[in-house]
């Protein structure tokens, strides 16, 4: 039978307590708690990597990692390469990228979760 995914997490748990394996020697709620920690998400070094990023939304681009002076833009829908990535050192500061002709872009906001690139 096909199975749909996609519902809370009382489904989750329902769809697992169904299928319980005698096996497993770990409590429901373990399974269900490891299947939602940040074990099972990808960390930002993992997501964010060099290479070709789509422009999401239109930026004015900057001279460092830590936005300097403007340096022109990149407009919504145009890719980029980018060959160093930075990381935030703050909680909810911006993930940045370093195109190749060394202007600095934002490619995703820690604080809200919203992505440019």
């Amino acid at each position: 039978s096909s199975q749909r995914w996609g519902g809370g997490v009382l489904e989750a748990a329902n769809l697992l307590a169904e299928q319980r394996k005698s096996s497993w020697g770990s409590s429901i709620s373990e399974v269900v708690t490891d299947l939602f920690s940040s074990k099972s998400s990808p960390s930002l070094t993992e997501t964010y990597k060099p290479g070709k990023y789509k422009i999401l939304v239109q930026q004015i681009t900057s001279s460092s990692s830590a936005g300097g002076d403007p340096q022109g833009s990149v407009v919504e829908g145009e890719v980029v390469d980018i060959e160093d990535v930075k990381l935030p050192t703050t909680e909810g500061g911006w993930v940045r990228g370093r195109m190749v002709d060394g202007r600095w872009i934002n490619i995703h906001s820690c604080c809200g979760g919203r992505s440019c690139a």
